[in-house]
């Protein structure tokens, strides 16, 4: 079993910085863990998963994966990977046992091309990890917000991008479109026409 999901609560005191800890839903938390058989598995990249984004910073991981005992026997070198946030006060998690070294090293192999969003992103990630290990500066803060606002357009101008070819596509395809459309419009004229009518029980039309 693979559970993945924001469980709005931490393992221990240590998961969270500048938020109080709810000792109840906590023991709770482990407790769940215990008779259902799952396991924890180390996070790379970010120490915390979600913050409040305010002056007054709070930190906590609150998003994980758990897994059967079962699983890391098949696979032991399992990882759950924090990826920054764009728009979310949560940060993604992926799971899995590619690095970001063997990452780049994967897509040189197959001669890919590393798409904007993509090294934006990692340029994100190396922030967010410096900042939880040495603490947010006004530098790094800054740097993070016009990296999120490069990665916000690149998202825009790859939607645009889609839209246009999408558009290509429809007009190489116009003659096969006009005809779709002629006859969805011809089965709606036919749906919608009055074959006869009556008046006071006389047909007065056909």
């Amino acid at each position: 079993m693979v559970l993945g999901v924001d469980f709005n609560t931490v393992m221990n005191p240590n998961e969270r910085i500048g938020v109080s800890c709810n000792s109840g839903s906590m023991r709770s938390f482990n407790s769940f863990m215990l008779q259902g058989n799952v396991v924890d598995i180390p996070l790379q990249g970010i120490k915390y998963t979600w913050s409040n984004n305010r002056d007054r910073e709070a930190w906590a991981r609150l998003d994980r994966f758990l897994l059967s005992p079962i699983i890391l026997l098949r696979f032991s070198n399992l990882v759950q990977k924090g990826l920054p946030r764009c728009l979310s006060d949560h940060n993604p998690i992926l799971i899995g046992d590619l690095g970001k070294a063997n990452l780049k090293r994967w897509i040189k192999a197959r001669k890919l091309t590393i798409t904007m969003p993509l090294e934006i992103e990692m340029k994100l990630e190396e922030i967010v990890s410096k900042a939880v290990i040495d603490g947010w500066t006004d530098s790094l803060r800054q740097n993070m917000l016009d990296l999120v606002d490069k990665l916000c357009k690149s998202f825009r101008r790859e939607d645009q991008t889609w839209r246009q070819k999408s558009r290509i596509n429809w007009l190489k395809e116009g003659d096969k479109n006009t005809k779709f459309f002629d006859s969805v419009a011809n089965g709606r004229r036919r749906r919608n026409l009055i074959d006869e009518m009556y008046f006071e029980g006389v047909k007065v039309a056909d």
